[in-house]
């Protein structure tokens, strides 16, 4: 038994829900999020559940809590440390931030872009799974960055 194989009980069957590209497959059943992963890691598109993404909406705006202008323009990033961050994506943040002071960015769980750190309009939050705190950063922001290495 592989060391994985401890987080599945035995006896029941387990369905694995493959969020990224994986080719070691564990579990009865496994399932993507969208079609086309599905495609890619399979070669059929008909082994996907689409992920439920609440829609989260909230009057109150963190801005002020922040110190960023109401007038400001503001784009959000939400990820998992820097792990699954395009690179790409990083270095054009901060190139913006530097050019454009007046233009922030609100990045939740997600570790500071070395070189980064000085700049007052990139703004740092730790993870939250609490869908009002979400709501509210998503509620003080005008654009949203979704930039993932694996889509």
């Amino acid at each position: 038994m592989r060391q994985a194989d401890e987080n599945f009980h035995h006896g029941i069957k387990n369905c694995v829900y493959a969020q990224f590209l994986c080719d070691e497959f564990q579990g009865d059943a496994s399932a993507y999020p969208s079609s086309w992963l599905s495609r890619m890691m399979t070669g059929r598109e008909s082994i996907f559940i689409p992920i439920y993404v609440p829609k989260l909406i909230s009057d109150e705006r963190l801005r002020k809590e922040l110190g960023i202008p109401e007038d400001a323009k503001v784009s959000a990033g939400m990820a998992g440390g820097t792990l699954l961050i395009s690179p790409f994506a990083w270095k054009a943040a901060v190139e913006h931030a530097r050019n454009y002071t007046e233009y922030h960015f609100v990045f939740l769980n997600t570790e500071p872009i070395r070189g980064s750190e000085r700049f007052l309009n990139i703004h740092y939050l730790s993870a939250t799974v609490n869908p009002v705190e979400k709501a509210k950063i998503l509620a003080s922001c005008d654009a949203m960055s979704h930039t993932r290495l694996h889509g």
